[in-house]
């Protein structure tokens, strides 16, 4: 942010209020050191603001506790000069099932060529709080990795792991994004990026409503495509952390076997889009492979070489094999697009200045069992939709305007993407 001439920050202020009318949003600020108070009025707020959030309580409705809580010691620790994972004999990341101390060991980050690790140390029944958190103590669940001569204390706390989820995810021009919104269990790594997902699902759409060229219709979509997702990452953390998590040596032993047997019931797929913004049938269900997440491949446009996203740019895209995609559009249809500021791709050999080749082969490996020649690519990576045949991509395109612009959220189902209920220990 802090490269963004558009960006002011304010280190060391905390939001005290928020409130909104009809033109726009104010948040009241003060400074923690002298109390100083300042007023920001904007168009949209977008509350960050953690699982303690003051956006969130603002929003209303509560959150719904998915049933996991656990108390874990994290510790993070400065590998000391000369140190190095492998003198220290511990793996790049790890988690141990022990039931005598199930323990997680991943890296913390690099910091002017210094490595960061962290270990996580679960607290047993019994354990006090803040016996964990005697830097003794500290120290002697570290010995068997590490030792004071070899790594520099950095910061130590018990964190609560949760597994909450907003109810409510905007009230008109305030909305939750992160940890504000849901929190979950940390074995699937996934709290942060789901944070990076809404970030990315909020961003392209309120920049076609800050621009002018949509209505306010379109954040509408924004819970039903967040919620069901972020529902099935915390199902699939408590499905490891139910693994995980297990200090009785007998329930550890049967999990063990299960495991070992290969009766263990399989891991939640990753899920996708479920609901919202996505080509539908006329029955109104999600067209197939709507919703799925784009490949990210290797390309090569005119002699540059890269990701596709960097080649190609960012926003929406319109995808064909074998066919120049424009060549289809109806001129309506263009000056549309060029409104959403949609860029084109096109794979194959033909003469179009939109020609892209795939340097990894998967995008037509990905289309072919969906049966589709052309599709259209979200700015946040997920795919609209896609057909059969690329004369059909003029419909298609219709369709994702008359979406966006009329953009009414399906009836959400707050049961999606809950799939860990019969995968339980």
């Amino acid at each position: 942010m802090a490269a963004q001439d558009t960006v002011e920050t304010y280190l060391g202020w905390e939001a005290i209020s928020i409130d909104q009318d009809d033109e726009g949003t104010v948040a009241v600020l003060r400074n923690v050191d002298t109390g100083e108070r300042r007023t920001l009025r904007a168009q949209y707020i977008v509350g960050c603001d953690g699982a303690n959030s003051v956006v969130r309580e603002y929003v209303g409705g509560g959150r719904e506790d998915c049933g996991f809580e656990a108390d874990w010691l994290v510790i993070d620790v400065l590998l000391k000069e000369g140190v190095t994972i492998e003198t220290l004999g511990i793996p790049a990341a790890g988690q141990y099932c022990d039931p005598k101390r199930p323990t997680t060991i991943v890296p913390a980050g690099v910091r002017d060529g210094r490595i960061y690790r962290r270990w996580e140390f679960m607290r047993l029944p019994g354990e006090r709080v803040e016996d964990m958190e005697r830097e003794e103590r500290v120290w002697e669940l570290l010995s068997p990795w590490a030792e004071p001569t070899e790594v520099e204390l950095v910061r130590h706390k018990v964190y609560n792991f949760q597994s909450r989820i907003a109810r409510r995810w905007r009230e008109r021009r305030v909305l939750l994004a992160g940890d504000a919104a849901h929190v979950m269990p940390p074995f699937m790594g996934q709290g942060m990026c789901s944070g990076l997902r809404d970030a990315w699902n909020l961003s392209w759409k309120l920049d076609l409503l800050l621009g002018g060229k949509v209505t306010d219709r379109l954040l509408e979509s924004y819970q039903p495509e967040r919620d069901p997702h972020v529902r099935a990452l915390v199902d699939a953390s408590i499905y490891l952390g139910k693994i995980i998590c297990i200090p009785d040596p007998l329930k550890a032993a049967d999990r063990d076997q299960a495991f070992l047997s290969g009766s263990a019931p399989p891991p939640p797929p990753f899920p996708h889009l479920m609901d919202g913004l996505l080509k539908r049938e006329r029955d109104g269900s999600i067209s197939k492979g709507a919703g799925l997440l784009a490949p990210h491949v290797r390309v090569n446009r005119q002699g540059r070489q890269g990701r596709f996203d960097d080649v190609i740019g960012l926003g929406f895209v319109v995808l064909s094999l074998d066919a120049d995609p424009e060549s289809n559009l109806s001129p309506s249809s263009k000056s549309a697009l060029n409104d959403l500021g949609v860029r084109f791709a096109a794979f194959g050999e033909l003469d179009s200045p939109h020609r892209v080749i795939d340097l990894d082969g998967r995008f037509a490996a990905f289309m072919a069992p969906l049966g589709w020649k052309a599709m259209v690519i979200r700015p946040d990576f997920y795919i609209y939709g896609g057909v059969g045949e690329t004369v059909a991509l003029n419909e298609l395109v219709m369709a994702l305007v008359a979406d966006i612009h009329g953009c009414t959220a399906p009836k959400h189902n707050e049961a999606a993407g809950r799939i860990s209920e019969a995968r339980t220990w």
